[in-house]
């Protein structure tokens, strides 16, 4: 044993020799792969484990391991005759002293000849069995961690003990290896003996469980008094010593413990296969031999329990060579082996005597010897059934002597069941799993693993197991949402829920119940169990724990409960019977009882790691002696629907199979019968739901659409179509009708003017039938001959959509009249298919039209029309429509048309009063009433409810109504609905009579203000522009001062400065002068903005900008384009009517000067193609106002006071160049920082930041104090970072020397260049897409080549698409994200692979990855087209860095670094400077403020970097072969 002061020696010595090691072996490392291929390799690596190093120089010394590992692995699997395998693990970046050090810990015993030695001289090898895994009977727990505590020999204790437990006691428990390790004797975490583990135990009298005492990892004071024991064991012996046949015995009879010598690389990285060395015998690490046997090529191996996690290994063990040739063994294990031992009297058979034996584990005192004997005779019989049973093969589980040995069945299930099942549960809410995607599940799940379920627990003979189970599941909801675990007291639930009681029973909802209307559940701690119901204390008595916002029911599938149990506990039900009574472990597949009996707890499942069986892993409220430690693993997937013992049993399937046989319904496969049974269960639910409801006009029932959702029913059985253009169509007036000459009722069945419901199957032709009907029904009232006309041949005939798409009424009755009529139906039978039209030239008429007309859309023009015929309309068809069975049907409903109705009559109920249509249709006489539905009448509806007009439907409605989604309008109620259609139509019509004239600059369109008077839009929206104006041109002005684009906020300066508020407007300067009393003015994301004045609250937001004060200019058009060419500028306008419905143009009025709206001028030009000069307004309207929220407004008008007053009241914010900056040094640091979410690592890296960007803030301002800059400098993104870091992680273009070889050189020599336009930028063509951010890849090459391509695609292909930067980065030559890539390599990619996915297929990581080939198969590709935008390189420099906006015109120099794309070109309009157009890689993701508000105008002038054209920057040298070309032979 080592002392304290030799260990730390020897972890000195480990440091240097790993020093030394790193050294000598990193040359040889790095011959492998390269260090750039290989750092994303070691960073992919420490995400996975999350490892996180102190400082760079220890980064770098654990790549250099890391690397000498990744070798050292490489080369051992390369060499095929390896009976195994190495793997790159958790220990990668550790050398194998370090790992020795760390992860061994066992010392070799001394004076073992003084320790009780095992005699197995007797043993006969030749019988024992050719393999053992003691996994497979249940006597292994799951693989644990010691971490770096060198505490192996206790987990192998540990183990040893739990597998002999549960081989003698018929218990698998978890116990405590902290326990043993805080109490045996032992060196700290350095090492210690396995004996003293068993020592300890023994001393004890046992061992507690890990949940009593949780492992740390570090060896602390002993705690074991206060801990309840939980095993124990007698004794323990040594096994002789190199003897692997006597260890063989010693296996098969339970798990043992033995130690290995790890100090080999091979060792620490071993992945799978059988371990043959190299090693040595010294051993350092005890291990848990859990099973022997051979492998397929017969090399016999030890089954090795190890503690170093599941991601070593083979999911934490290793198969280790038996019988390698050596005495002492593969790795030395044959020299120290030993086991625990539990006396005979513990694991005697039970015979006559059992009973006592057992009366005294357990505790049972009978009241007289007539009682105990009877109890005995049970017992016994009991004793006799379990051991017959397990001596059965092929058993996959076995029963065992537990706590209810003296009870018959019928005892059992009456005092340890108690579930009941309320008859009406299809109504309770259902959740819906359709649209699961069952790989993404995962293959197994136990939430204990995630501390999500606690100890079991015992309901003793109180029949609460449904108390205990909404408990557990209670808890397991809490802990997974709120990361904290409840101990939920079931004696509340049981008290609490509406059950039967401790003698019938109650369910598991009505404990939900309880605790949603409770408003949560207390703690077992605060309302005890006590096993019997009694009275109620609720939350105002106890205070709550936990709680839950409902609860829903699982469709009955183990598919279904799959995936809900991957998500969270699942209660269930299951059929308990004599076998579940006496179950101990193995997994379970019946007998069950008749019926659902017993409540459970789903809390995992998973399958055998040997059988591949697959089980339910279920929580039980019998406590810890009953099955595997109180558990049950439930066989799951065994092809009965209802699942074993029940556990997915659904009455709802015998009444959807009784359905089928009603309806002939037969489904292609049990896939498509499990997916229509869960619609039918859905329809059942909503039917019964809506049915219970009181107050209902109408019932709802399952018919035969029951197993359709609504939008298949939908698509199949309406198919309706209204033409744009009906309002043409010959129109019926009713206007002078005497409404009181109408009958009251009519019902034209009673006249013989109806045929039979007929049934138009699954083709869309709805329209036919009533064209049909409506036909039949006038030609029986003008003829008196009723005719049973062809829909078939109206089908085939008329203009439609066909069975598809549907068609429209008129189209009908337009062939009738075309044909001279229609023929029968027996003569041109209905077959749901359209087909090839007959006509009466083949077939003879039977009846015939003379023409048609629509009605008004109103109900009493309808009335009237029905009264003298049937009459053809049309209805919004929905899942209330497809499941009416009877009644007055009065919604809910939409208007939007789908299905075409005939209305035979109307009435009133003689009970309710209720008015209604009759109407017909044409799904048959199974559905409604008889295939009729009554539809209410007089709804109130502007529509007619359900739309439930005469053809056609309204365009100017659909309009309206179309704006109102757009817009999300809603309102109150119908009138005022009506009257705003009305105000619409009124806009509507205004607009298309303004945009109709010739001549016209502007366009009218009908915006976001369509429903609005001119007079409420002024009362609204003039009032607080005044703000929204001030504060726009602040920002603009600290933008051209400062460097940064803020959005600043207007509600600050409503709520703060002088003005008559939200009602009476305010004034600019007003404005102004509160921002410059208050020093600054704060974000918007500080102070947003709330529609309505408040109190001010300045004082507690802290100021983001500052001016230092205003000037108003004279009423001259001249002097204000001189101020707006130098800042934004406020001024205001009279908005009229036409500004109002604005969308686009030079606006040049008609308007007058009487000012009533603020706006911002932000710019001015002119047209290219009239020369109409203008202003260019920003306005406070939103974007879908004009053109996206500004408007032009034509310039240099005649009037002194501008167009609309424009120049009337002028005003602009200064900020003078004396002033003191408000936002400096720390505090204007802290706020950078803030606004692009900067954290540093320690408080040294913040300073040598801030030192950074205060000198590049220095720089910025020296030079944009400059005169006769063409560009500014701005605080950016990278404001703290060195040019030189800046370099290394945003650019990565490189030049190949071969560059003329690689593409053919594309010649522009006979170019006409007056042909060329002038100017041009592609974002005006849609051909670019929005600016993307490369993260610090050095990967600007992938996102040019990307931007190029999408560019000629749209152009081309006219779709503007999305492509995926990281596809080109991973597949294409490159030096990845270290080294930089080159344009024409992603093209060469691109083209090879014959396209390239979309961004959202294959999304941006930042970070070098291996190419999916996978995915390249199954992902969308865009192939590629001709010459689009071109792509460029540059030599980013620092003013490049920090650049701001304007044209950039150096210094730069020509060693090209950077790749950009040229997206277009033009000319300064002031100063006629010609530039390039550039897009770069902006900082899209987390350029943010410190408020979280994104700058747009700030990033748009970033993004888009603007160069001179006379200056080529090394343009012209990648010009030449960079534009991406479509092979048009391809």
């Amino acid at each position: 044993m080592l002392s304290s002061a030799m260990a730390s020696k020897f972890q000195l010595v480990c440091f240097f020799l790993l020093f030394a090691c790193v050294v000598w072996s990193s040359p040889l490392a790095s011959c492998g792969q390269s260090d750039a291929h290989m750092m994303t390799r070691f960073e992919d690596w420490m995400r996975q484990y999350g490892r996180v190093y102190d400082s760079e120089d220890e980064k770098s010394l654990r790549f250099e391991i890391f690397k000498n590992n990744v070798n050292h692995i490489e080369t051992f699997n390369s060499h095929n005759e390896n009976s195994y395998t190495l793997g790159i693990n958790q220990f990668a970046d550790m050398t194998n002293e370090e790992f020795v050090a760390r992860y061994a810990g066992t010392f070799f015993p001394q004076n073992i000849e003084s320790e009780p030695t095992a005699s197995l001289e007797d043993v006969d090898l030749s019988k024992l069995p050719d393999s053992i895994d003691w996994r497979q009977k249940g006597a292994v727990t799951e693989v644990k961690n010691q971490g770096e505590c060198g505490s192996c020999w206790a987990f192998s204790a540990v183990a040893t003990v739990e597998g002999l437990y549960k081989i003698k006691k018929g218990n698998l428990l978890d116990l405590s290896e902290q326990e043993v390790l805080d109490c045996a004797d032992s060196v700290e975490c350095i090492g210690g003996w396995v004996q003293n583990a068993y020592k300890f135990i023994i001393s004890n009298k046992g061992v507690t469980n890990e949940k009593s005492y949780p492992y740390v990892g570090t060896k602390g004071s002993c705690a074991a008094k206060g801990k309840p024991n939980v095993a124990y064991i007698t004794g323990y012996e040594f096994l002789p010593a190199f003897d692997e046949g006597t260890m063989m015995a010693a296996v098969a009879q339970q798990p043992i413990t033995s130690a290995v010598d790890t100090k080999n690389k091979n060792f620490q990285f071993y992945n799978g296969g059988v371990f043959k060395g190299p090693c040595g015998t010294r051993i350092d690490h005890a291990i848990t031999i859990v099973g022997y046997g051979k492998d397929s090529s017969g090399t016999q191996y030890w089954l090795i329990k190890n503690s170093w996690g599941k991601t070593w290994g083979e999911s934490g063990y290793l198969r280790l060579q038996k019988g390698s040739g050596t005495l002492r063994g593969a790795c030395g294990i044959a020299q120290y082996v030993l086991r625990p031992l539990l006396n005979s009297k513990a694991t005697a058979q039970l015979s006559d005597t059992g009973s006592d034996e057992w009366m005294a584990e357990y505790g049972r005192v009978y009241n007289d010897d007539v009682e105990k004997l009877r109890r005995f005779r049970i017992f016994q019989d009991n004793v006799n059934y379990v051991e017959t049973f397990n001596n059965r093969s092929g058993n996959s589980y076995t029963l065992g002597v537990n706590q209810f040995a003296d009870m018959t069945t019928d005892e059992f299930l009456a005092q340890y069941t108690g579930l009941s099942i309320p008859a009406n549960r299809t109504s309770e809410p259902l959740m819906s799993f359709e649209n699961v995607n069952m790989p993404s599940v995962p293959q197994s799940i136990d939430w204990r693993d995630y501390r999500a379920v606690t100890e079991i627990k015992q309901q003793g003979t109180c029949s609460s197991c449904w108390a205990f189970v909404a408990a557990a599941t209670v808890e397991g909801i809490y802990k997974i949402k709120k990361g904290i675990m409840p101990d939920v007291s079931e004696q509340q639930i049981l008290d609490c829920s509406y059950s039967y009681g401790c003698q019938l029973g109650g369910w598991v909802e009505k404990g939900y119940d309880f605790i949603i209307a409770n408003g949560g559940v207390t703690s077992e701690q605060s309302y005890p169990y006590n096993g019997a119901k009694g009275q109620c204390y609720d939350a105002s008595i106890v205070p709550n724990e936990a709680y839950i916002t409902g609860y829903k029911f699982l469709p009955k599938n183990e598919r279904s409960i799959m995936y809900a149990v991957a998500q969270q506990p699942v209660a269930a039900a299951v059929a308990a019977g004599k076998n579940f009574q006496l179950y101990r472990g193995g997994i379970y597949r019946g007998p069950c009882a008749a019926k659902l009996n017993h409540a459970i707890t789903i809390i995992g499942y998973g399958a055998d790691s040997y059988t591949g069986e697959k089980y339910w892993l279920i929580k039980n409220s019998w406590g810890q002696n009953w099955g595997e430690a109180g558990y049950m693993r439930l066989a799951r997937e065994t092809g009965s629907y209802s699942g074993v013992c029940g556990i997915a049993f659904d009455p709802m399937m015998k009444r959807f199979e009784e359905w089928m046989a009603e309806n002939g319904r037969v489904y292609n496969d049990d896939v498509e019968k499990l997916r229509r049974f869960q619609i039918f269960q859905d329809n059942v639910n909503y039917v019964e739901t809506f049915n219970n409801r009181s107050g209902n006009s109408y019932t709802l029932g399952v018919n035969q659409f029951a197993d359709m959702t609504t939008d298949e029913f939908l698509a199949q059985y309406t198919g309706l179509s209204v033409p744009a253009n009906q309002k043409s169509e010959p129109l019926m007036s009713f206007e002078d009708v005497n409404m009181s000459s109408v009958p009251q009722s009519v019902d034209w069945r009673d006249d013989r003017a109806v045929t039979e419901v007929k049934h138009q199957g699954t083709c869309s032709s709805c329209w036919a039938f009533v064209a049909a009907a409506t036909v039949e029904g006038i030609y029986k009232i003008k003829k008196g001959i009723l005719p049973d006309v062809s829909e078939q041949q109206i089908l085939d005939c008329s203009h439609s959509y066909g069975c598809k798409r549907g068609g429209f009424v008129e189209k009908g009755y337009d062939f009738i009249i075309a044909n001279k009529g229609v023929t029968t139906e027996p003569s041109y039978p209905y077959n749901g298919v359209i087909g090839t039209c007959v006509d009466a030239t083949i077939v003879p008429n039977e009846a015939y039209i003379t023409g048609y007309k629509f009605l008004p859309k109103n109900e009493r023009s309808i009335m009237n029309a029905v009264s003298q015929q049937p009459v053809a309309a049309a209805v919004d068809a929905d899942k209330n429509f497809q499941l009416y069975r009877g009644g007055i049907f009065k919604g809910p409903c939409g208007t939007k048309i789908n299905h075409a109705i005939t209305i035979i009559g109307y009435g009133e109920d003689d009970t309710t009063g209720d008015k209604f249509w009759i109407i017909k249709n044409s799904w048959g006489q199974n559905w409604g009433e008889a295939g009729y539905i009554r539809l209410q009448r007089e709804s109130g509806s502007f529509s007619g409810l359900c739309a439930s007009r005469s053809l056609p439907d309204d365009p100017m409605m659909r309009r309206f109504e179309e704006w109102m989604a757009r817009f999300h309008r809603v309102y109150t109620d119908d009138a005022e609905k009506w009257r705003r259609f009305q105000i619409f139509q009124d806009n509507v019509n205004y607009i298309e009579s303004f945009n109709n004239r010739s001549g016209n600059s502007y366009t009218l369109g009908t915006n976001q203000f369509a429903d609005m008077t001119f007079d409420e839009f002024l009362a609204k929206y003039t009032e607080s522009c005044w703000a929204f104006t001030a504060i726009a041109t602040v920002e603009g002005i600290y933008k051209i001062k400062k460097g940064s684009l803020i959005s600043l906020s207007e509600q600050e300066v409503l709520d703060c400065s002088v003005s008559y508020g939200c009602k009476g407007g305010g004034w600019v300067h007003k404005g102004y002068d509160f921002i410059i009393s208050n020093k600054g003015v704060a974000t918007e994301a500080s102070y947003p903005y709330k529609e309505v004045q408040g109190n001010c609250a300045s004082n507690i937001v802290p100021n983001a900008a500052s001016i230092t004060g205003y000037k108003f200019l004279p009423r001259s058009e001249s002097k204000l384009m001189n101020a707006v060419s130098q800042q934004p500028v406020a001024a205001a306008v009279e908005a009229d009517k036409k500004f109002q419905l604005y969308t686009g143009g030079i606006y040049k009025g008609p308007c007058g000067v009487m000012i009533n709206h603020a706006i911002t001028v932000i710019g001015y030009g002119a047209d290219n193609s009239t020369g109409d000069k203008y202003w260019i307004i920003k306005n406070s309207w939103g974007t879908n106002w004009g053109e996206n929220g500004f408007m032009r407004l034509e310039k240099d008008v005649a009037s002194k006071s501008g167009l609309c007053g424009l120049t009337k009241q002028l005003v602009y914010p200064t900020i003078t160049s004396t002033a003191p900056t408000e936002l400096a040094g720390a505090v204007r640091f802290e706020e950078w920082m803030a606004r692009f979410g900067r954290v540093y690592t320690n408080d040294a890296e913040k300073w040598r930041r801030f030192q950074i960007f205060q000198d590049n803030v220095n720089y910025i301002e020296t030079f944009n104090n400059r005169s006769g800059n063409s560009y500014t400098l701005g605080t950016n993104q990278f404001a703290d970072m060195t040019f030189d870091e800046f370099l290394g992680k945003y650019t990565g273009a490189s030049i190949p020397l071969d560059l003329k070889q690689e593409a053919p050189l594309t010649s522009f020599e006979d170019v006409n260049v007056s042909a060329v336009p002038d100017s041009i930028d592609w974002r005006d063509f849609d051909a670019v897409t929005e600016v993307k951010q490369q993260g610090t890849c050095e990967s600007c090459w992938a996102f040019t080549a990307i931007a190029t391509v999408e560019g000629i695609y749209k152009i081309k292909k006219g779709a503007l698409i999305s492509l995926s930067e990281q596809e080109v980065l991973d597949c294409s030559v490159s030096s990845g994200c270290k080294g930089g890539g080159w344009v024409h390599q992603a093209y060469k990619f691109i083209i090879r692979n014959g396209g390239v996915t979309t961004e959202s297929s294959y999304p941006y990581t930042g970070v070098l990855g291996n190419c999916d080939f996978c995915l390249e198969r199954t992902k969308p590709v865009l192939r590629l087209p001709c010459r689009s935008n071109r792509t460029s390189a540059v030599e980013a420099t620092k003013d490049f860095q920090l650049y701001n906006g304007g044209i950039f015109k150096g210094p730069c120099g020509t060693a090209v670094n950077h790749a950009v794309t040229i997206i277009g070109y033009g000319e300064d309009s002031n100063t006629g400077d010609k530039f390039w157009i550039l897009k770069t890689r902006g900082e899209k993701t987390g350029a943010k403020m410190g408020s979280g508000v994104w700058k747009e105008m700030s990033l748009q002038l970033k993004d888009y970097v603007v160069l001179p054209s006379g200056r080529s920057s090394r343009l012209s040298t990648r010009l030449l072969s960079n534009s991406p070309t479509w092979d048009l032979m391809a």
